[in-house]
């Protein structure tokens, strides 16, 4: 079998389960005064066992990673379930890096994505220990800074509640009315329109979002790259 004018007879070649031959090529030296052939055979992993024995596992704790915000804090289940596909992740890498050649001038695409979504799983474990703790605090001692309800409030497209007034029937108009919260709430002392509690539940819904767009991004990254080579 002779793969073009130029190429190499490869009569002999035999199938391989892990690589692919892609093209061959033969040339004289031409400054060289001894008799010689240079022979280039470019060859290409075959992508399967790859995709169905780490991507996809990958991409599949991936999805798992983002999916800690949607673990109330009151379970207690939040911070083992970060914490279990952190490890997970950092058993993939060192699976990675140890079959991957040792390599400083050119990285492997795939371990750089995977290098990704372990960073994002360390922030997403230090993310889910922080609101746990926050969730315990007490509203009445160390309320929530009505800078960050705002804040919170704009980002998730909610429109900032408004103090209300409720009037008992049976006491006089001239009756000093009392404040009401948006979620109907009487306090007179309330500093923010926000409990810690719903703060939780704001900023759960602002990282699955930020962290899903993440993942979005990194693997269509990695994607168009693999295509293109």
């Amino acid at each position: 079998m002779l793969s073009d004018d130029t190429g190499i007879y490869i009569r002999e070649y035999q199938s391989n389960s892990e690589w692919d031959i892609v093209s061959t090529s033969s040339k004289k030296p031409s400054t060289s005064h001894e008799a010689g052939v240079y022979m280039v055979l470019t060859i290409r992993r075959k992508p399967m066992y790859v995709i169905i024995a780490v991507i996809f596992p990958i991409t599949m704790l991936s999805i798992l990673n983002i999916c800690v915000f949607l673990l109330p804090c009151e379970s207690g289940e939040r911070s083992g379930y970060a914490v279990t596909v952190f490890l997970a992740f950092a058993v993939f890498l060192t699976i990675i890096s140890s079959t991957m050649p040792e390599n400083s001038e050119h990285v492997a695409i795939f371990s750089v994505f995977l290098l990704v979504q372990t960073l994002s799983s360390t922030l997403i474990t230090i993310l889910a220990l922080v609101m746990i703790r926050v969730v315990n605090k007490d509203d009445n001692v160390d309320p929530v800074p009505r800078c960050l309800a705002v804040v919170l409030l704009a980002v998730t497209c909610q429109c900032c509640p408004k103090k209300s007034t409720q009037v008992h029937a049976e006491t006089p108009p001239d009756i000093k009315e009392e404040n009401v919260t948006w979620d109907g709430r009487t306090d007179e002392t309330t500093k923010t329109n926000l409990t810690w509690k719903e703060t939780v539940v704001l900023l759960d819904k602002i990282f699955f979002l930020f962290f899903l767009a993440v993942f979005v991004l990194s693997i269509s990254i990695y994607l168009a790259i693999a295509a293109s080579q």
